[in-house]
Formats: structure tokens, C-alpha cells, sequence
């Protein structure tokens, strides 16, 4: 039989998967344990993009303090979001401003990066 699973993995963390079989008889069957390890070489990575005006940050497989800024085309700070990024996403909710391009700048201890978003 043909099996297949999509999973939302962060890029530089390390993901185990271990496939189980069932039976109808009730007996189980296990397979050996699989590692995952996607790298990205982007300090982080937005999701949607283009997205409604909320945003996901992901760090990349960063943990500790970041700080999140997003600008608009203009320059102009429209949310600053403190925070610390312990293998989860971090939500950007800009709904309410309108349609462009934005920009969101993370600051951590290993410095500053920055990314553009589309907002629709």
C-alpha cells in the first residue's frame, strides 16, 4: 500500500518518525526510528506569503530572546513584539493595516535579519 504524511517542520530542528502498521487482527508492527533535519540558510522564515496580514515566524531552529519589528513600505513601525523562540512559531498580526509590502525585522542575540512579506 502506498502511505504518505505532510508535517510542518521547522527548519535546523531535528524530527524522529516512526511508522506503525495495525493490523486487522489487532498485531503491530513497528519500524525503525527515521531522523529529519531540513536545513534552511535563512535566519528565519515567514508563512503565508502573501497572507491576509497575519504571519508566522519561524526561527529556523533558534532558541532564546528575539525581538520582532514590522514596518511598512513607508518605514514606519506598525508592531514591535518581544519575545523569547523556543521551537515555535511566533504570530505577526497586522490585519488591520492595509494591502502592501511589509517588512519584519528580527533581532537576536546573533543579530538582525530582515524579510519581506506581502500583505493581500
Amino acid at each position: 500500500s502506498l502511505y504518505s504524511f505532510t508535517d510542518n517542520i521547522q527548519s535546523g530542528i531535528e524530527y524522529k518518525y516512526r511508522l506503525g502498521v495495525s493490523a486487522k487482527s489487532g498485531s503491530k508492527c513497528y519500524y525503525d526510528t527515521k531522523s529529519i533535519k531540513y536545513h534552511d540558510n535563512t535566519p528565519f522564515t515567514i508563512y503565508p506569503n502573501p497572507s491576509k496580514g497575519k504571519i508566522f515566524v519561524s526561527m529556523n531552529g533558534y532558541v532564546g530572546p528575539a525581538s520582532f519589528t514590522v514596518l511598512n513600505s513607508m518605514g514606519k513601525i506598525v508592531l514591535v513584539k518581544e519575545g523569547a523562540s523556543l521551537f515555535s512559531s511566533v504570530e505577526l498580526d497586522i490585519s488591520k493595516q492595509t494591502a502592501g509590502i511589509y517588512w519584519v525585522k528580527v533581532k537576536t542575540l546573533g543579530g538582525i535579519s530582515i524579510q519581506s512579506f506581502i500583505v493581500l
